[in-house]
C-alpha cells in the first residue's frame, strides 16, 4: 500500500512539473521577479538612455501623459514581497514627491499604490522606500497569476528607472545589478548570478600604480605590461591602444572588446581602462576592468561608490579609484591631510591608483614626514600583494568580490574576510562612527581591542590607519616586495588570535590565462583556539605548478596570544629559539613568531599549548 502511495504521489509531482505555464515575458522563479526597463517595450513618456553603468528608462518632459512604464510578470508562488527599483532622479530644478507606483492583477484590480523616495538618489541606486512613511514597499500577491507594476511619471522629466526586483520575504535583496532577468522560468537567478564568468586582471594590477590619467575620460585604454619599480615606488605600465572614436557604441559591443583582447593581448591577460559604462551585460566581466568615477565626485563619494551595495558600480569586480584634484596640488582639493586620507583608504581598495607618472612630483609639494607616510603605505600594499591577489582569484570560484560593502553603513567596508576598513574622508575629520560586526576586532596599528555587534567612534590622527582586524584571520604578506610575480615562495603569515578563521593562498604565473586551464595551486591555512590550546594548520598544496618551489620559507607570526608552554608540529616538539623551525615569544607584544620551512607537498599541523 506504501508503495502504491508513493507511485501515485510521484505521478501527481511529474504532472504538475510537466504543467506548462501561462505564457508571460517574465516569472517569479525561486521567489525572485527581476525585469530590466530597457526590456519592457517602448512607451510615451520614456526612452531608453544611457546612464551610468548601463542603458536606462528616463521620463520625459510631456504634457498628454501620465508616462507609464509597466512591468508584467507571473508569479507563481503567493506571498509577501518587497519591491525593490534601481533607480535615480537627475532633474534637481523639479519639487520631488517620490515617483507613483502601483501593483494589480490581470483584471486591474489594485493591490498597492504608493510613492518610491528618490530625493536622495542621483546615482543609479537600489530603492524600496515610500515616500510618505519611509517604510520599505512590498506587495502581497494572493495567489498565482499574472499581475503588473506601473510606475507614472507624471510626465516629469529625469526619473530614472533602470530595473526592478520582487523578492518573497526579502530573501534576496539586491546587490549591484541584481539577479537576472526572470525571464526563462526554468532558470534560477541565483545560480545564473553565482556561475557569472570574470576574467583576472594581471598580478601586478594589485599592487600600487602610477599612472597618469587619460587627458579624455571617453577614451578606452588597453594596457599591455607593467614594468616594476623599487619596491617603495609604483607599478607603471604601458598604454598599447587608445580608442576614442565612438567610444560608447565601442564599449557596449562584446564583439569589439572580445576581439581587442584576442588581437591585442593573444595568451595574455589585458586590461581596458575606460568608464563604467554599458555594465547591464554580464559579459562584461570578461574583460577586466573598468575606470571608476569621474574626477569631480568628492572623496566621501568615491566611497560609497565601491562600498555600497546598493550601488550599481558595486558590480564591477576590480574597481579602480581615482583621486585627481586630491593628488593636484593646484586644486581646491589639495591638501596633506587628505592626500595622505586618500591613500589610506586606497591601499585596502582592490586596487591602488596613484594618478600620477611618479611620486616624485608629489614629492615637491608636500612634507618630508608625510612623504614617509606615504612611502609606508606603498610599501604596505606590496607586502599585501599575495592576499588580495588572492582574494581577486576567490571571485571565480565563489562569486564574492574582494571589497565587500555594508547597505546600511555605506561609507565603510571590508577587504576579504580580515580587514575592516572605516576612511576619513574630510578635511579636519576628529572622529567618525565605524560599526564593527560580530567578533573580536584588533585596531591594525596598536591592537587596542574591540567588541563587535556594535558601532564605536573612533579617532585617527593623520598617520593612524582606521582599519580592523577579525580576531582569527590569517593573513599572508609578501615581505620580498620586489618580487614581481604570483609565487609567494617567502611569506609572513600573521594570524590574529581570539577567533577561528581560514585562508587560502592563490598562486600561478601571474600573466597569462593559463590559470583558466588549471595552471594554479592553492594553499590552504586554518587557525583554531580552545580555551587551553590552539591549532595552526597548513595544507598541502592543491594543484601542481612547474614554477613552484618544493618548499616555501614562512614566518608565522601570531599576534595577541597567551605565551606557549609547547609547540608540536606533527607530534614533534619545537625547540624555542631564533633558527629555522624553532619559535620565540615577546611578553610584551604578546606575540608568537615561529619560523618554518614548509614542504608544500605535506600538510603540517601545529598544537600549541598554552
Amino acid at each position: 500500500m506504501n508503495n502504491q502511495l508513493t507511485y501515485l504521489f510521484v505521478i501527481a509531482l511529474l504532472v504538475v512539473s510537466c504543467t506548462r505555464l501561462p505564457d508571460a515575458p517574465f516569472y517569479e522563479v525561486d521567489g525572485i521577479i527581476s525585469i530590466k526597463a530597457a526590456s519592457i517595450e517602448p512607451t510615451n513618456g520614456w526612452t531608453d538612455t544611457p546612464f551610468e553603468t548601463s542603458v536606462s528608462k528616463i521620463s520625459e518632459n510631456v504634457s498628454d501623459t501620465g508616462g507609464a512604464l509597466t512591468f508584467s510578470f507571473y508569479v507563481r508562488r503567493s506571498g509577501n514581497y518587497s519591491l525593490w527599483v534601481l533607480s535615480a532622479r537627475v532633474d534637481e530644478q523639479q519639487n520631488d514627491q517620490g515617483i507613483s507606483l502601483s501593483a494589480s492583477d490581470e483584471d486591474g484590480f489594485l493591490l498597492y499604490r504608493s510613492r518610491l523616495d528618490l530625493r536622495n538618489s542621483t546615482k543609479l541606486t537600489w530603492n524600496n522606500r515610500e515616500f510618505e512613511s519611509g517604510e520599505a514597499i512590498q506587495i502581497q500577491f494572493d495567489a498565482p497569476g499574472h499581475y503588473r507594476v506601473v510606475f507614472e511619471s507624471g510626465g516629469k522629466q529625469g526619473y530614472v528607472i533602470d530595473k526592478i526586483q520582487l523578492s518573497l520575504e526579502d530573501q534576496n535583496p539586491p546587490v549591484g545589478f541584481g539577479y537576472p532577468e526572470t525571464a526563462n522560468p526554468g532558470t534560477d537567478p541565483v545560480l545564473a548570478k553565482r556561475d557569472q564568468r570574470v576574467a583576472l586582471p594581471p598580478s601586478w594590477l594589485f599592487k600600487p600604480i602610477c599612472a597618469g590619467l587619460p587627458e579624455e575620460y571617453t577614451a578606452v585604454y588597453s594596457v599591455n605590461r607593467s614594468a616594476h619599480l623599487a619596491s617603495n615606488e609604483c607599478v607603471s605600465f604601458d598604454l598599447v591602444r587608445h580608442q576614442s572614436d565612438d567610444e560608447g557604441e565601442f564599449l557596449n559591443n562584446l564583439e569589439n572588446l572580445e576581439q581587442l583582447f584576442v588581437g591585442t593581448f593573444n595568451e595574455n591577460r589585458g586590461l581596458i581602462f575606460a568608464p563604467p559604462r554599458f555594465l547591464q551585460n554580464p559579459e562584461f566581466k570578461r574583460f577586466p576592468t573598468r575606470w571608476s568615477v569621474h574626477e569631480r565626485l568628492d572623496f566621501r563619494e568615491q566611497i560609497e561608490i565601491v562600498a555600497n551595495p546598493r550601488r550599481s558600480t558595486y558590480e564591477v569586480p576590480f574597481l579602480v579609484g581615482t583621486a585627481t584634484d586630491i593628488f593636484n596640488h593646484d586644486s581646491a582639493s589639495f591638501s596633506e591631510e587628505l592626500l595622505l586620507r586618500w591613500l589610506q583608504f586606497s591601499v585596502f581598495h582592490t586596487v591602488m591608483l596613484l594618478p600620477v607618472e611618479h611620486l616624485d612630483g608629489v614629492n615637491e609639494h608636500i612634507s618630508d614626514d608625510v612623504f614617509q607616510f606615504i612611502t609606508e603605505l606603498i610599501e604596505l600594499r606590496h607586502q599585501l600583494h599575495p592576499y588580495i591577489y588572492s582574494l581577486a582569484h576567490l571571485i571565480r570560484a565563489t562569486g564574492v568580490k574582494p571589497l565587500r560593502g555594508f547597505s546600511r553603513y555605506p561609507l565603510q567596508f571590508r577587504l576579504g574576510n580580515a580587514f575592516l576598513v572605516a576612511p576619513f574622508y574630510e578635511a579636519g575629520m576628529q572622529e567618525r562612527a565605524v560599526y564593527l560586526p560580530e567578533g573580536l576586532w584588533y585596531r591594525y596599528d596598536d591592537g587596542s581591542e574591540f567588541e563587535g555587534g556594535q558601532s564605536w567612534f573612533i579617532e585617527a590622527a593623520i598617520n593612524e590607519l582606521p582599519v580592523f582586524v577579525k580576531a582569527g584571520s590569517i593573513i599572508p604578506y609578501q615581505m620580498n616586495t620586489g618580487n614581481n610575480s604570483a609565487i609567494f615562495d617567502e611569506l609572513t603569515v600573521k594570524i590574529y588570535a581570539g577567533g577561528t578563521g581560514t585562508f587560502r593562498l592563490y598562486e600561478d604565473d601571474g600573466t597569462t590565462d593559463a590559470y583558466l586551464h588549471g595552471e594554479f595551486t592553492t594553499t590552504a591555512f586554518r587557525y583554531f583556539e580552545h580555551e587551553d590550546y590552539a591549532i595552526f594548520t597548513i595544507g598541502r598544496k592543491f594543484r601542481h605548478l612547474d614554477s613552484q618551489a618544493e618548499t616555501k620559507d614562512l614566518t608565522l607570526i601570531f599576534k595577541y596570544i597567551d605565551e606557549p608552554e609547547f609547540i608540536k608540529a606533527e607530534g614533534v616538539i619545537i625547540e624555542n629559539g631564533n633558527d629555522e623551525n624553532m619559535w620565540l615569544y615577546d611578553e610584551e607584544s604578546r606575540t608568537l613568531t615561529l619560523n618554518w620551512l614548509q614542504y608544500v607537498h605535506q600538510k603540517t599541523d601545529f598544537f600549541i599549548q598554552f
